[in-house]
């Protein structure tokens, strides 16, 4: 029997403006729903490559434009494509890195400024107490990096039943170099 992962990854907008706006999509897009994204020739993108690119690189600095409110349409040009455009008022949820815990973890406090980080293939196991699987998945996440800088995202609260668990979900806001509103 497979065991279907319990885990989503990727950005939830949690409060503040939803600023959705519609592009085109590029052609043969992959990228999911709660992917960050940017516009490459007036059209959306994913942030996502098979190297880990983090929130401290100029690309991705400058590149950011918002977080994906769909899936792609994979093989669709032009498609419409709804995104949440990043702007100081919004709080996003977000895992942490894999194998770290919110809160106990150094530089995933409160307040910290944080890289974010693009991990194109990450093993995880999940079991069901009867059968094991280990499935792989694309993920942007907090990475446990200081940033004193304006890139990456600024912890703003721990979700508490997360604490205590590794890959567990924060609420962030994005540094000002992230938000384009």
């Amino acid at each position: 029997m497979a065991i279907t992962p319990k885990i989503k990854y990727g950005f939830t907008l949690a409060s503040g403006p939803d600023n959705l706006k519609s592009y085109p999509e590029g052609s043969s897009q992959r990228f999911h729903k709660g992917d960050l994204v940017k516009l490459s020739a007036n059209k959306v993108v994913s942030m996502g490559s098979a190297n880990p690119y983090t929130a401290n690189s100029t690309a991705v600095e400058s590149g950011i434009m918002g977080v994906a409110a769909r899936d792609a349409n994979n093989d669709t040009a032009n498609a419409d494509c709804d995104v949440h455009v990043i702007c100081q008022e919004q709080t996003w949820e977000a895992h942490v890195q894999a194998g770290k815990k919110p809160s106990t973890a150094t530089k995933l406090q409160q307040g910290d400024g944080c890289k974010l980080a693009f991990k194109a293939a990450t093993n995880y196991t999940i079991s069901n107490g009867t059968t094991t699987t280990t499935t792989t998945v694309a993920a942007w996440y907090v990475k446990s990096t200081a940033n004193t800088g304006t890139k990456g995202v600024r912890i703003v609260k721990h979700i508490p039943e997360e604490e205590g668990i590794k890959g567990g979900k924060v609420l962030v806001r994005f540094l000002s170099a992230a938000a384009q509103e």
